[in-house]
């Protein structure tokens, strides 16, 4: 969750001027917001986009990007929002293989504010949500804010889960080498670039798409376990190129079309448990 400068280090990330959520729900990964703060409790229900800048983005005002109007519930006597951006598929998969979700898997999330212009906000916000390297969420015309908050910036990071009560099951999180910044992390820039952090482990393959033979490099920082496999769309495996321990180096490799069909296949690098990098590849026949 993250907050911004609207509200005291204090405040309760569910009802607030802003906050951004990176989550997943059922294996789905998703990007939302709510800005119940903002709610016009006068007109529930109204659409105040283009009337009033002194209006909730996230629900209960209207539409303000396009993207619906969000959810609109009461909570008491006044009303709480929210809206939500989703991957296409589940990602966090009960079966082993690629989107098993008891591996490590590297999450990326990117917030980027909307411009105010001439005191009126402009739906250009950026949200973006990489996958093992496969960017799975991304949209740049998104509304977070209005012309009333235009010195509105994020500076506040919770992390935390959180499941419904009643839940049959215990819930367990793990988190490594996170990182939070106020730019890009991985490019050392604070553009609208969003960059591909482990393209310094795993290659594109080239010629790609090909037939019968492509090319991949890949480094392996570390001594350790080094597994290389090719997924299916459906996260079967179907070629293990690299099984066994390796040395800090660089590495090639050539991967053979002979026995796939034509299709997209994605290629996964995993060193020890982590993985390194997950890369697209065509098969044409």
């Amino acid at each position: 969750m993250i907050l911004t400068n609207k509200n005291s280090i204090w405040a309760g990330p569910a009802y607030t001027y802003l906050t951004a959520y990176i989550e997943q729900n059922e294996g789905v990964p998703l990007l939302s917001i709510q800005d119940g703060q903002n709610i016009d409790e006068s007109n529930i229900g109204i659409d105040l986009t283009g009337i009033t800048e002194d209006r909730a983005v996230a629900g209960c005002n209207g539409d303000s990007d396009g993207y619906g109007d969000g959810e609109c519930y009461p909570a008491g006597s006044s009303h709480r929002n929210g809206k939500q951006w989703k991957a296409e598929q589940v990602f966090f998969q009960d079966n082993e293989g690629m989107y098993y979700k008891n591996d490590w898997h590297l999450i990326e999330a990117y917030f980027k504010l909307n411009s105010i212009v001439d005191g009126i906000g402009v739906a250009d916000g950026i949200i973006k949500y990489r996958y093992d390297d496969h960017l799975i969420i991304d949209h740049d015309d998104i509304m977070m804010r209005t012309g009333k908050h235009p010195n509105m910036k994020f500076n506040q990071f919770m992390i935390a889960p959180w499941i419904g009560d009643g839940s049959p099951v215990d819930q367990t999180m793990w988190v490594d080498d996170l990182t939070v910044a106020d730019y890009d992390v991985l490019s050392g820039t604070d553009d609208n670039t969003f960059t591909n952090s482990v393209d310094r482990f795993l290659q594109q393959n080239h010629p790609n798409p090909f037939n019968p033979t492509t090319k991949t490099s890949y480094y392996v920082p570390n001594p350790n376990v080094v597994t290389l496999k090719v997924y299916d769309l459906f996260g079967n495996v179907v070629q293990t190129l690299v099984n066994k321990c390796q040395a800090n180096n660089n590495y090639s490799i050539m991967l053979n079309s002979k026995d796939l069909a034509s299709d997209i296949y994605y290629y996964k690098l995993q060193i020890g448990n982590k993985t390194f990098g997950t890369k697209k590849m065509i098969v044409i026949h």
